[in-house]
């Protein structure tokens, strides 16, 4: 608990070790994004950052990347341990167009700074970051790559920020470390999808509540179609929710949540949130839910054990 409120109202850096960074080189790499991805990212001009998502021809999610324009190229960031299947799904569709994928992954530090006293912390170490900087990139023109690539987190419900070092730079930031079980934390308490747990080829983008990433204009991007089906006819079957268990009773992923005796959801992730003071987890509810009627755990002794639906994210 002391450590949460610690990071919460100072700081605390987390390190992604299997965070993707990918590089896309040639003159196409934009166009060829906007026709694989769901945003536009024709919009993305040249010190911008926008997120996309690829899907399935299904409308299934492979990923969802941030993308950044530094002039020189388009950098790719994936979600941890999927960086392989990004790279592979991306040259599955590249034919005639003039475009390179570069993996400098095991280049670079990946973290998370988080807390209500992160951007001092971070001007300490890069003096000319300013809140107004939409990217902060120091550049080196010894190899054409950046040494330092820093960005706001904006789903977060507090300060938060992304900072990407290049190995050969890195700076002495390790007295900010903690662990990264309180990453999760603030993730969950933020309602941030989580690949692997809200987010896989198992869910599509509506599901996950993913709209303002899907572009209704640009015209047509692989799955598409599917999407636009489920979005037009109501289709959609489950959305993400957050839920909140009173008492001290842990929430495990394994139980599921009914209504009226019906299956009516499920968890996918939870942790017990020293602001709200409760567990609290993130994941699906049925469309078949009814706002009139009690939600509950059905235990192995058949006890019925009440949950709360409420809506994300849960700090506001």
């Amino acid at each position: 608990k002391v450590s949460y409120f610690e990071v919460r109202n100072n700081v605390g850096i987390f390190e992604h070790c299997a965070k993707g960074i990918l590089l896309l080189y040639g003159k196409d790499a934009i166009e060829f994004l906007q026709r694989i991805s769901t945003n536009d990212i024709t919009k993305l001009f040249k010190g911008g950052l926008s997120t996309s998502i690829l899907v399935t021809e299904k409308g299934k999610i492979v990923d969802i990347l941030t993308l950044y324009n530094s002039g020189n190229y388009v950098v790719a960031l994936t979600s941890e341990n999927n960086v392989t299947t990004v790279i592979t799904w991306l040259e599955r569709f590249i034919i005639t167009e003039d475009i390179m994928i570069k993996n400098i992954s095991d280049d670079y530090f990946f973290y998370s700074v988080i807390g209500e006293n992160s951007f001092n912390v971070l001007q300490e170490y890069f003096q000319s970051f300013s809140w107004d900087n939409h990217v902060f990139e120091i550049f080196n023109n010894s190899d054409n790559l950046f040494d330092v690539l820093l960005f706001r987190e904006k789903l977060f419900t507090l300060p938060a920020f992304s900072l990407i070092v290049k190995k050969s730079k890195e700076t002495n930031l390790k007295k900010y470390f903690r662990e990264k079980e309180l990453h999760s934390i603030f993730q969950i308490e933020s309602g941030i999808p989580g690949f692997g747990y809200e987010f896989s080829q198992d869910y599509n983008p509506l599901e996950v509540g993913l709209t303002a990433l899907i572009s209704t204009t640009k015209g047509c991007y692989i799955g598409q179609e599917v999407l636009a089906r489920l979005d037009t006819y109501g289709k959609v079957k489950k959305k993400i929710s957050g839920f909140i268990l009173g008492g001290e009773f842990p929430i495990l992923l394994s139980n599921k949540i009914f209504q009226n005796g019906i299956e009516a959801g499920f968890f996918t992730s939870s942790t017990y949130s020293f602001l709200v003071d409760k567990y609290i987890a993130l994941g699906y509810i049925y469309s078949t839910y009814s706002e009139h009627s009690h939600l509950y755990l059905l235990l192995e002794n058949g006890e019925h054990f009440p949950i709360q639906i409420t809506e994300l994210p849960f700090s506001k």
